[in-house]
């Protein structure tokens, strides 16, 4: 019992000898930063710690208000401000101001940090974006985007605005400015674009980077290559037009419309576009047929055909009763061929009806329906009364309402007979043998009376194509069915198409001649010229046809606008 009393005693004697550790009175704050994984800048952002300073540099272009630091203090000590716990790298505050950290040790004692967040000029100087901004032919505002390599850009400039005065847009670093020839430059500004300019771009530290702009066009290339084509043929006047992917990359006009008034062609300008109006008039047949109002298979002439009894009458000459709609658009009917004896091309004074009706009556089939291949105007004369037939309209107003309107083309219409009864923007019509004027050009409406611009060609074609940048106004169904390549004669439905699925047409009269070509890797292009002669060597139509494609080989690099 004593022992244990004594070990008591000595207990409470060794207790009593020992002494408390004082607390901590370490209130420092250590680092201070702002690091980009919690703050919206682009790199960290160290504080320098001056006895009871911090200052610390961010670009001008940060935001102060919603701030994020990052500290370490002494052990043990905490840290607030206006009296709310901070938290490293998690806790917000407004620097727009200086703002006063205090740091409270273990032992309460305290110390006062005031951080001061200033704002470094930027020095960022960057040209992001260039444009020209226009008005498409339509007058839809567009606009044509640089394309940039380092420190200069290249830009195409459409072949329908003045450079001289291009109203142009620009996007640069936050906090600067621009000037052009030393004198400042705003978005919107109008400026001379028609050779390479220099852009000052001027940081908001005053340092300066110069940015090259360099106007490009495909003018030249088309240009040579349509001015010598006019000038092998003398041709008075021409239209050009070219698209890719559905989209209006080049419109221009060449030569005169008017000689005599010398009036210029322009990309709005009408001509005559000659058999260029067969495929037209096929797709409102198409159109009929998808509509439920025809079939390909539906009989033309007698009893159970589409125009009935109308035209000769019984008994038919051996073979009309059995000619279809389809035998038509092929021209595999049989009826009157494109010679010295197409009734189209004689007997001006003579109606349409008339014209059918003579035939019928007096003239025999070049052979059984269906079985041969004969270009036939005389048909497509025919495939005009079925949509008049059928649609209950005349074959203006049909295309029109159905083709025209749906596809925003409705500038293309019939053309007049004479210089006095021609349309407005229509261009004059030359030759050197004959008069343009002296044919009955208006009677052949569906197979060759109609009048377009380039422009009007490209954009209907964008519409029946099978391409899926515009809508087509024809089911796919019926675009396949119409542009089927036909081994034995290279013609579909109111359509030249070859193997490769290229599909074309070209049409030729006193004083016009045109075509209008749709290839299957997305180029689309129409040319129509004020000149033509019906009795053209094989030559000119040859290169008709290849000068569209010699601009498409000439030009590597072609803009991404739409000047539709």
């Amino acid at each position: 019992m004593k022992h244990i009393f004594a070990i008591v005693v000595l207990y409470i004697i060794v207790s009593s000898c020992q002494k408390e550790e004082p607390k901590s009175a370490a209130k420092d704050l250590l680092t201070f930063s702002f690091k980009q994984a919690n703050n919206a800048i682009d790199t960290d952002a160290e504080g320098v710690i001056i006895g009871k300073e911090i200052k610390i540099s961010l670009p001008s272009s940060v935001a102060l208000n919603n701030l994020k630091a990052t500290f370490t203090s002494s052990p043990l000590a905490t840290v607030t401000v206006n009296g709310k716990n901070q938290i490293s790298g998690t806790t917000a505050n407004d620097f727009t101001n200086p703002v006063t950290y205090k740091v409270k040790a273990e032992d309460g004692s305290m110390s006062e940090y005031t951080v001061t967040v200033s704002k470094v000029p930027s020095a960022e100087k960057q040209l992001t974006g260039f444009f020209v901004n226009f008005k498409t032919f339509s007058g839809a505002p567009t606009i044509s985007k640089a394309k940039a390599s380092g420190n200069n850009y290249t830009i195409f400039m459409p072949p329908h605005i003045n450079p001289k005065s291009v109203k142009v847009i620009f996007t640069t670093s936050l906090k600067t400015s621009v000037s052009l020839n030393n004198k400042p430059l705003v978005s919107n500004d109008s400026i001379d674009l028609s050779a390479p300019i220099t852009l000052t771009v001027i940081a908001e530290d005053k340092s300066t980077q110069n940015y090259t702009i360099t106007p490009k066009s495909v003018d030249q290339e088309v240009d040579n290559l349509v001015n010598a084509f006019v000038k092998k043929y003398d041709i008075t006047g021409l239209t050009f037009a070219i698209s890719n992917q559905e989209k209006l990359m080049y419109a221009k006009g060449y030569g005169y419309a008017d000689k005599a008034n010398n009036t210029p062609v322009t990309p709005y300008s009408l001509f005559r576009i000659a058999s260029v109006s067969k495929p037209i008039t096929a797709i409102a047949v198409m159109k009929l047929i998808e509509d439920g109002k025809l079939s390909l298979d539906d009989k033309v002439f007698g009893d159970n055909g589409i125009l009935g009894n109308k035209y000769g009458g019984k008994p038919y000459r051996n073979g009309y009763e059995n000619i279809t709609v389809k035998h038509l658009l092929e021209h595999t009917a049989g009826v009157a061929t494109n010679d010295g004896n197409d009734p189209m091309f004689s007997a001006f004074n003579l109606t349409q009806d008339q014209i059918i009706e003579n035939a019928v009556k007096n003239r025999n089939l070049y052979a059984t329906p269906g079985t041969k291949y004969y270009y036939s105007n005389l048909g497509y004369c025919m495939l005009g009364r079925i949509i008049e037939k059928v649609s209950g309209m005349t074959y203006e107003q049909y295309l029109q309402k159905a083709i025209f309107e749906p596809t925003g083309t409705d500038n293309i219409q019939l053309t007049g007979n004479t210089i006095a009864n021609r349309k407005e923007n229509e261009v004059v019509y030359y030759s050197q043998t004959n008069s343009p004027y002296a044919y009955n050009v208006a009677r052949m409406d569906s197979h060759g009376g109609l009048i377009a611009s380039s422009i009007d060609l490209l954009k209907l074609i964008s519409h029946v194509d099978g391409f899926n940048t515009k809508p087509d106004i024809l089911k796919p169904e019926t675009i396949a069915t119409m542009t089927k390549y036909n081994a034995a004669n290279g013609y579909a439905l109111g359509w030249s198409v070859n193997q490769a699925n290229y599909w074309w047409h070209t049409g030729l009269l006193i004083g016009t001649s045109s075509e209008l070509v749709r290839s299957p890797s997305g180029f689309s292009w129409a040319i129509i010229a004020n000149y033509g002669e019906l009795n053209s060597n094989d030559q000119y139509v040859t290169d008709l046809d290849n000068l569209g494609w010699n601009i498409i080989s000439a030009i590597k690099d072609w803009p991404e606008y739409d000047l539709f």
